[in-house]
């Protein structure tokens, strides 16, 4: 469901997009992640892109897990980051990848 950001976003955006010190680094090292929705809501998972622009990945509703793991024959890398925003793109969190599989639970 990868799609780019709309310019005219009415959410917040993360202090580390305000700073652009949020962006993906490099392709090398495979790392896997997943996301488990425990918020009550609505949850949207961006992928923060070279530039550090929002790249939608998925649309989270509560009870849902989203997994980039090699099983699901999905993976990301050990430097991009993820941003999780509510319903409304406010910025809420940014995670990374760890060099072990990584699971976050969204509350």
């Amino acid at each position: 469901m990868k799609s780019t950001a709309s310019e005219n976003r009415k959410g917040t955006l993360h202090e580390a997009e305000q700073l652009n010190v949020a962006y993906s680094v490099s392709g090398e090292h495979k790392a896997e992640i997943v996301f488990v929705n425990h918020s009550g809501a609505a949850r949207n998972v961006y992928w923060l892109d070279y530039t550090g622009k929002r790249v939608l990945y998925n649309k989270l509703p509560s009870g849902q897990t989203y997994a980039l793991i090699f099983e699901k024959g999905g993976y990301t890398y050990l430097t991009h980051p993820w941003l999780i925003t509510d319903e409304y793109d406010n910025a809420l969190a940014i995670y990374y990848p760890d060099t072990k599989k990584r699971t976050v639970i969204l509350e």
